[in-house]
């Protein structure tokens, strides 16, 4: 199954969660008119008169309860829709940002770092839940630009390095297969069935140390009261998340040998969960509620476990993990080259390794984050974990490289307008000097440091950049390839509503978006109007259902603006048709056996604004 199968399946179990949620209201609702009919059925003589039903009393049971769950459901909803940190928070994390002297965050985030590179998307967010001990780990957010990552202090504590990589690797699989999208409305949903419950678990929090009390007083009477009631809720919210999440651990574990390349160390992890005092559990009221979010099991389950359990037994994990033992082991790059990704990419063939990036954690090389960094100046390197160096280096990727004169008067109206520092206008000269290659990777390095930018200030960004693009009077695919990827991963900044609806599952709903989309992959790559033609039709061809639509005989005229509007419309199309998209693009870079700087960002521009793992041989860097 593809990485866009796994995507559209977990489309497909919302509608599986809706249907749950209804079988548990209504099993809710049954158990509350039970108990208050058996209860109002007792006579005052001791003797029962028992009533089956009673119309009146079941609707002043329902309706109530309807209300009380559906609006906490619903309230919980509306704020997720700032992403995964209203999950971070909620569990108590503190966000750790790329300045922190602590050794072990640091190592933390260069770890995120380096999984963000090999799965070619967006870094995400990262968070330490402070006052966990037990060894954890989660992913949350609806798409990977509203991402977060919160690991439990055991997490820094125990984990060596090796570790800590298979288990950050893990959860960047739940990014990637869309399963943050569902694990989100899972929370929202069950949080008004487990409403009744959460609440009775903070009263006997606030309630104190209710073990040393020497007698139960009212306010813990009341509390163990509200639990007692929410417990219904608890049981049918439980087996929602099991009924869910539990298949997904198998494919996040795989996934994540896959990212690191290396089975050990997320094996290593799941023995020191198993071995563990502490193993993985939670001590937040919080953690029922997200509890499918977590590497391991947060919960402990004293019965029903196969019934209750988010996650399949640790055995179980760690036997399947054997199997990958050995196929890893040998240390040459496993990225394939353009030549041989021509055959891979046939129409037989499964495109799962086309654009799943991999990668190669071998002794012998340094991580990826650190591999890619040293290929800057050590003014750069220094720029990008600081906020206003990391601005400074994105207002440089958009001077003029060819024109001398036009980048010095770009470089004058920086230091008027925004009165860059001397310091600053180093930083620019070493950027100007970069490989044209390393722009778009340049940005993944800058990503943390961006995310500490207010809202305000990054609609001033984008302004400032057309500003200074206009004194070139005319953008290049460079600055537009650029312009798009910042504009897409800095998304969370602009907009609080991070869901994104699919709109679109038809190819003839967005035929006119593919066809300026191939127009533009074609002219990327070929020299001559003829041979761009040529690579325009067999783009078509290739598209499912094409046959169903009007192909046009010659490639339609558009500018850059058409294209970003284009790719923008089609971000909101059903994973399968991204899919088609995406491997039609990727077919026709290739379709020459030749890749070209223009056709490798474009390329980049497509899968990023897809949310889509970058294809693999993008990262060969062997460009024309």
């Amino acid at each position: 199954m593809t990485f866009f199968e796994y995507q559209d399946r977990a489309h497909q179990n919302t509608q599986k969660l809706i249907g749950l949620f209804i079988l548990s209201l209504l099993a809710i609702i049954l158990s509350l008119y039970g108990a208050t009919l058996l209860a109002l059925s007792i006579s005052s003589n001791g003797k029962t008169t028992l009533v089956l039903w009673d119309a009146h009393l079941f609707f002043l049971v329902a309706i109530p309860t309807i209300l009380i769950i559906c609006t906490g459901s619903g309230y919980k909803l509306f704020q997720l829709r700032q992403g995964g940190k209203t999950i971070a928070l909620d569990l108590g994390g503190r966000r750790i940002y790329s300045d922190t002297k602590n050794p072990a965050e640091k190592q933390l985030l260069n770890v995120v770092q380096e999984m963000a590179i090999a799965s070619g998307i967006s870094t995400p967010a990262v968070y330490i839940l402070d006052r966990e001990n037990g060894i954890n780990a989660f992913a949350a957010g609806f798409t990977p630009k509203d991402a977060v990552i919160g690991v439990t202090r055991g997490c820094l504590e125990h984990f060596n390095r090796e570790e800590l990589q298979g288990v950050i690797g893990h959860e960047f699989s739940h990014i990637l297969n869309g399963d943050m999208r569902l694990n989100l409305r899972v929370v929202g949903v069950l949080h008004g069935i487990l409403l009744i419950y959460i609440t009775g678990r903070l009263l006997l929090e606030w309630s104190g140390d209710w073990h040393d009390r020497k007698k139960f007083d009212a306010a813990l009477f009341f509390a163990f009261s509200v639990m007692a009631i929410g417990s219904i809720g608890l049981f049918c919210g439980r087996l929602i998340k099991s009924a869910i999440s539990r298949q997904r651990e198998f494919l996040a574990d795989a996934s994540a040998v896959q990212f690191t390349r290396n089975p050990s160390g997320i094996a290593s992890a799941l023995e020191k969960i198993k071995n563990h005092s502490y193993q993985s559990l939670l001590q937040s009221p919080y953690a029922e509620s997200n509890s499918h979010l977590f590497f391991g099991s947060a919960l402990s389950f004293d019965f029903l476990n196969n019934w209750y359990a988010t996650h399949p037994p640790l055995e179980q994990r760690i036997r399947r993990l054997e199997a990958f033992r050995g196929k890893y082991s040998d240390s040459k790059s496993t990225l394939k080259t353009a030549s041989s990704l021509k055959t891979a990419n046939s129409p037989t063939t499964s495109t799962n390794s086309l654009f799943l990036g991999f990668a190669n954690n071998s002794s012998e090389k340094p991580p990826l984050n650190q591999a890619l960094l040293s290929k800057f100046s050590p003014e750069i390197q220094a720029g990008v974990s600081e906020l206003n160096s990391a601005i400074t280096i994105i207002y440089s990727l958009f001077l003029d490289r060819e024109n001398s004169q036009l980048q010095e008067k770009q470089i004058s109206w920086l230091q008027q307008t925004l009165n860059i520092s001397e310091n600053s206008i180093k930083i620019t000269q070493e950027i100007i000097k970069i490989n044209p290659n390393l722009r778009i990777p340049l940005l993944d390095l800058l990503t943390p440091s961006l995310h500490q930018i207010s809202a305000t200030s990054c609609q001033q960004l984008f302004n400032n950049i057309i500003n200074l693009s206009k004194i070139k009077k005319q953008w290049t695919p460079a600055d537009f390839a650029v312009y798009a990827v910042l504009w897409h991963r800095l998304q969370f900044c602009l907009n609080s509503k991070t869901e994104k609806t699919i709109k679109y599952t038809t190819l003839k709903e967005i035929w006119d978006d593919c066809l300026i989309i191939f127009a533009a992959v074609a002219n990327a790559g070929q020299k001559t109007p003829e041979t761009a033609h040529y690579a325009f039709r067999a783009s078509l061809d290739r598209l499912p259902g094409n046959a169903q639509q009007t192909i046009p005989e010659t490639m339609p005229i558009f500018k850059l603006n058409d294209l970003h509007n284009s790719l923008k419309r089609i971000s909101f199309a059903s994973p399968k048709l991204k899919q088609t998209i995406l491997d039609s693009s990727a077919y026709t870079v290739l379709i020459d056996n030749k890749i070209t700087i223009e056709e490798a960002d474009l390329l980049r521009v497509i899968a990023i604004n897809f949310d889509c793992p970058l294809p693999a041989f993008l990262e060969s860097g062997r460009f024309s």
